[in-house]
């Protein structure tokens, strides 16, 4: 895998991008100083870049059930739920986590797994994940009761990625990655190590791309191989990305959104023969 640049500007002008999603020739944006979240042709060009407004520092996007799922990063955060072609509103609140706040989200077919962490007496206490149906936002069990947390409260990420038998999660203050079955069964809780802070983890078929820290992202089996610990480098700072299928031959690109830039670059991975 090249992990080689298509357009290190695909999308420029936002407003702290922070996720981002793709369905059916589209890319979402969202914009978390913005509040919003913006809707471009997957070659770049802007389809309504107000797409969704009124939005409280949304940080995760995700399709589920035909809808656009977008998570806001706060104490009772929240995530909603919204028309893929209209941006409209179907249901603002469609999940609220209470006393927590949402670090990452990941769809298995109608399941939608969220990694949070909860507040007590005035810190973050504990880290877990739960289970939401992506039809009705019906809470279906915590799956992960407990995730390590920082003594002392202090925020961070935990790295979430879902297949149908696996969940993926990433400690933002370990250097591993974890594996749990789809009910929350630890499988192999160093399933990849020596990973600086992994704070987000996707999955594609067999494979996990896997950030580190915010600078580079990796390539891995989800049986814990090594394909490529550095299969994109030195682009700034990554603050997510997805994996987009496209019609070539056993080809992919991978989105990345940051700090670094002002809008979102586009990487190819390219199978070898």
């Amino acid at each position: 895998s090249s992990g080689s640049v298509v357009n290190a500007s695909l999308i420029t002008g936002l407003n702290l991008p922070n996720g981002i999603a793709a369905w059916d020739g589209y890319v979402y944006v969202a914009n978390q100083s913005g509040n919003s979240v913006g809707k471009y042709t997957s070659s770049g060009q802007a389809v309504d870049t107000s797409f969704i407004t009124g939005l409280t520092s949304p940080t995760q996007l995700a399709v589920a059930d035909g809808s656009l799922l977008v998570m806001n990063q706060l104490l009772n955060g929240h995530i909603g739920k919204y028309n893929l072609s209209t941006g409209a509103a179907v249901n603002t609140s469609f999940i609220t986590l209470q006393d927590s706040a949402p670090c990452s989200m990941a769809v298995s077919g109608t399941n939608l797994f969220v990694a949070a962490a909860s507040w007590k007496h005035g810190a973050y206490d504990n880290g877990f994940v739960v289970n939401y149906s992506t039809i009705d936002g019906g809470y279906l069990g915590d799956v992960i009761p407990t995730l390590p947390i920082r003594n002392g409260g202090s925020y961070f990420f935990f790295g979430l990625a879902a297949t149908d038998q696996s969940l993926y999660v990433g400690n933002g203050l370990s250097n591993y990655v974890s594996e749990y079955s789809s009910t929350g069964t630890l499988v192999n809780e160093k399933l990849i190590d020596n990973i600086y802070s992994p704070f987000n983890i996707m999955a594609s078929g067999s494979t996990l791309y896997i950030q580190q820290a915010y600078s580079s992202i990796g390539q891995y089996t989800t049986s814990g191989q090594t394909v490529n610990a550095s299969l994109i480098s030195g682009v700034g700072n990554i603050q997510n990305f997805t994996v987009v299928p496209v019609p070539e031959p056993s080809t992919c690109v991978m989105a990345l959104a940051g700090l670094g830039f002002t809008g979102y670059s586009m990487f190819r991975r390219r199978k070898r023969a």
